[in-house]
């Protein structure tokens, strides 16, 4: 999830310390299934070149109030929403919480991010004060992806939606939430996997998250294996350190960046995860052999 800091007028994409709990995120999940949500939004736009989870996206606010901000028909707006209310974003959508300055906005929110692989879910619990994720906050990570049900459940919202049906688009976004919760429950520990699919696993993680600040022991901590089986599964499968396969991956969404939007070096330094753009062009050059602007201009000229 992205969080806005109104101070630096940046996203902020971190991955720090939380709980790790399979059974208490599914029955807090429960628990918020019996409430009545009145506001029910859909997002499916987003500006040229921003920042994006390119996944699907269910939020679910349970308690309290925050700022969010998306665009529609064209037009960012920020808006304050009151608990209950439940979100569906679509992969290319734009849907950012904004926590910056409005720290007195205290809420606690459940997060679903459908990837091809997995499903990472998170219970945040905002306390008013610490920019989450937050050792208050619980994270699962499933070991499969979101059944074919509920990739069905997102298909028709979307055509429901884009036909001008939005109501009844809505009716099926309860469904999704519960069915989610489900697929949660039937998913095994990551340990129980075989090495082979536990790499597919932590590879497609590391790749679908190259943008964010995090360590080979958090990834460890998230597959519940000890760091050093983090590494040897990266010796086996690419011979590669954690730092090295990272950076390939960043590398390769800036490549894809460069070729196919007009962001500057700097916003593409910034959506690939590098805090300082000086950086990013000397890693950049030190695997392409070129500056990002010369390899820009060397491919629109073939």
């Amino acid at each position: 999830m992205i969080f806005l800091n109104k101070k630096t007028g940046k996203s902020v994409k971190k991955m720090p310390d939380f709980r790790v709990s399979q059974s208490e995120l599914i029955a807090l999940g429960r628990n918020a299934l019996q409430l009545n949500y009145p506001r029910k939004m859909f997002f499916y736009e987003a500006p040229e070149g921003h920042w994006l989870h390119l996944v699907p996206r269910l939020l679910v606010m349970i308690e309290g109030s925050c700022i969010i901000k998306y665009q529609l028909k064209g037009r960012m707006i920020a808006e304050k929403i009151y608990a209950p209310a439940i979100f569906f974003c679509d992969r290319y959508g734009l849907l950012e919480i904004d926590y910056g300055d409005n720290c007195h906005l205290t809420n606690k929110t459940f997060s679903f991010s459908y990837f091809p692989a997995f499903i990472r879910s998170m219970l945040i619990d905002y306390d008013g004060k610490n920019l989450p994720p937050t050792p208050r906050d619980i994270y699962y990570h499933s070991v499969s992806p979101l059944s074919n049900g509920g990739n069905l459940l997102i298909d028709s919202m979307k055509t429901l939606y884009k036909e001008g049906n939005s109501d009844l688009a809505a009716e099926l976004l309860m469904p999704l939430f519960e069915l989610t919760l489900r697929d949660l429950g039937a998913s095994d520990g990551a340990s129980s996997l075989n090495m082979s699919a536990l790499w597919v696993l932590i590879n497609t993680f590391i790749r679908e998250h190259h943008h964010e600040n995090f360590s080979r022991n958090q990834v460890a901590k998230l597959f519940q294996i000890s760091p050093g089986y983090v590494s040897e599964l990266m010796k086996k499968y690419t011979g590669q350190t954690f730092s090295d396969l990272k950076l390939q991956y960043q590398l390769e969404y800036a490549e894809n960046l460069l070729l196919k939007t007009r962001l500057s070096i700097n916003e593409i330094a910034d959506q690939v995860g590098f805090s300082c753009a000086n950086y990013f062009i000397r890693r950049f050059r030190s695997v392409y052999n070129v500056t990002p602007h010369v390899f820009r201009n060397n491919q629109q000229k073939k």
